[in-house]
């Protein structure tokens, strides 16, 4: 019998072609059990759609079906994904198992077809991006530093990440700083020239990107946003100038607060930008006298505040001063409009 090597169902491989019948009843593998597939075997034997398929071309492979007495070269191709790839309309109109509607079917082998039908691809994701030692929220005037920046990160799914398809792009500038990366959670970017964020709401966005092994992107922002300062604090002395305001003991980029007033101090003090509206009584809660309310024992005045780069920023500060101290410390909490 003339060589070849036919596949059955199971994918196993038989060194040399059965007879006729054994081919027909049991090794049919294509068109409802009348058909074979045959590698390194494209040419009929002893005449071109009659006989035995036979060797031709090493590494070439063929579709025959039985017909009657002999077979028949139904298709020929470089691989069984191209000889059996879906010709039909496309793209998918309906979401069938993993499929999702307007997927392009063209092209596609039918084992891949099934696969993704039949199993749920895990999307991958960026879990986490962050740049070491770097704040999401600075202050006004704040310069970001020029030089060499550790920037991290986690993924879910990773083994649906492409291989080397990881980028870290400035999204600000819309410039690709790094490329091409695998997938190993940090890398060392040099970041070329310092930035500054001089106006409330400013931002820098770092953005990392990457293709799952569906070639779809995916990716996750770390974002740098600028804001004032809230300064608060129980001084010895009443506040009055950008220093003594920047020396409270507490600052804060959040618009609640609470002040500790120690035993025997008489003084209560916050600033907060002039952007914002006044305060009114209800502001400010004595919490050890029942949370009553005390903001209008705060007297407002306006101050020339010093910012992260020394642009001077106006401040509405508030002070109290008592006539006599409280019998124990006194706790306020202050929430600014």
């Amino acid at each position: 019998m003339p060589g070849g090597i036919v596949k059955n169902p199971k994918d196993r491989v038989v060194q040399s072609i059965p007879e006729r019948d054994d081919i027909a009843e049991g090794w049919s593998v294509w068109n409802n059990g009348q058909g074979v597939v045959v590698l390194d075997a494209s040419k009929d034997y002893p005449a071109p759609g009659q006989g035995d398929p036979t060797v031709e071309t090493p590494g070439s492979v063929a579709y025959y079906k039985w017909v009657d007495d002999h077979f028949v070269k139904i298709a020929e191709g470089e691989s069984l994904d191209l000889m059996f790839s879906y010709i039909g309309a496309s793209p998918s109109t309906i979401s069938v198992g993993g499929i999702p509607a307007n997927t392009v079917l063209t092209g596609r082998s039918f084992s891949s077809l099934f696969e993704q039908m039949l199993v749920v691809y895990l999307q991958p994701a960026f879990t986490a991006f962050a740049i070491t030692g770097q704040n999401q929220t600075v202050e006004i005037g704040t310069t970001l530093a020029a030089g060499n920046k550790a920037f991290t990160w986690g993924a879910s799914n990773a083994g649906n990440i492409k291989p080397n398809s990881i980028i870290i792009r400035d999204q600000s500038a819309l410039a690709d700083l790094v490329s091409a990366l695998a997938n190993d959670g940090n890398e060392l970017v040099n970041i070329a020239n310092p930035i500054l964020l001089n106006a409330e709401g400013a931002t820098q966005i770092y953005r990392i990107l990457a293709e799952n092994t569906q070639n779809v992107q995916f990716l996750r922002d770390f974002v740098i946003t600028a804001d004032y300062l809230r300064f608060f604090g129980s001084p010895g002395a009443a506040p009055n100038n950008s220093a003594t305001i920047r020396a409270l003991a507490g600052n804060t980029f959040g618009n609640a607060f609470t002040i500790n007033m120690p035993q025997g101090n008489l003084i209560s003090a916050f600033a907060y930008e002039a952007t914002r509206p006044d305060i009114v009584d209800s502001s400010v809660k004595y919490v050890e006298g029942f949370n009553s309310n005390v903001g209008n024992t705060f007297v407002k005045s306006l101050v020339d505040v010093a910012d992260a780069g020394g642009t001077l920023r106006q401040y509405k500060l508030y002070v109290q001063t008592l006539g006599a101290p409280y019998p124990n410390a006194a706790t306020y909490n202050v929430t600014i409009p």
